[in-house]
């Protein structure tokens, strides 16, 4: 969340947080499925 707020703090926007919150999110949603796959 801080990484978040540095984000709109210098870009003036919401624009790109929540790009990044959702790029973040799908990453470890895709990479923790990929794991639970390998791993079962």
């Amino acid at each position: 969340m801080s990484t978040l707020a540095i984000v709109k703090r210098e870009t003036k926007g919401w624009k790109w947080p929540l790009i990044q919150l959702a790029y973040m999110t799908g990453l470890a949603y895709v990479s923790a499925f990929i794991v639970f796959q390998i791993m079962s």
